[in-house]
């Protein structure tokens, strides 16, 4: 919501708002669903640009060797049994994915 008020446009606020308003007079989700896109597209990006979760944390089965090439090349070693954490918010604003304003709310 904060990323709605603070800085989505005017007329994604209203039409957030229309949405929304249309949903609480639909009884079910299959009556919902696809009614609803400007408040889906927010609900997402909202999603991408924040920390929602820590990420995932397995654990290695085996000894792996992980080579990252952005922003600078380097080369870790994972020892078996070695507990590794991934973090999400890493990708969602990934410039390389989501372009040079990949940190920008965008729902249009």
């Amino acid at each position: 919501f904060l990323f709605l008020k603070e800085r989505a446009p005017t007329h994604v606020q209203v039409q957030c708002q229309t949405e929304a308003n249309n949903l609480l007079s639909r009884p079910t989700w299959e009556q919902a669903s696809g009614s609803s896109p400007t408040l889906k597209r927010v609900c997402l990006e909202s999603l991408r640009l924040t920390a929602h979760s820590i990420g995932a944390v397995r654990t290695a089965q085996r000894n792996l060797t992980i080579s990252v090439s952005t922003p600078r090349p380097k080369t870790f070693q994972i020892p078996k049994g070695s507990s590794v954490g991934f973090a999400h918010i890493a990708a969602s604003l990934d410039p390389n994915s989501w372009g040079d304003d990949s940190s920008a709310f965008d729902v249009e």
